[in-house]
């Protein structure tokens, strides 16, 4: 979670999932990223004070998810 972190790690993403209030601009940045790597995206119907929430953590605007069965299971996706 935070910019930072999902930039230093991207190359181990399965998903990345952003709030709906994101920045554009920062969010555009990553898209690009994402899909030099092959990463699929969405963008959450969630404001990022409701993610952090979720998550129990501060306001979160970007968030990556490294593990393969957990993406899946949020895409709605079976093994």
């Amino acid at each position: 979670m935070g910019n930072t972190r999902v930039e230093k790690n991207i190359r181990k993403g399965k998903l990345l999932v952003f709030a709906s209030d994101f920045s554009e601009k920062e969010r555009n940045r990553f898209i690009r990223m994402a899909e030099r790597l092959g990463i699929p995206y969405v963008v959450l119907n969630a404001t990022k004070e409701e993610l952090g929430s979720i998550l129990s953590r501060r306001p979160v605007g970007v968030l990556l998810i490294t593990d393969e069965n957990l993406a899946r299971g949020f895409l709605g996706e079976e093994e």
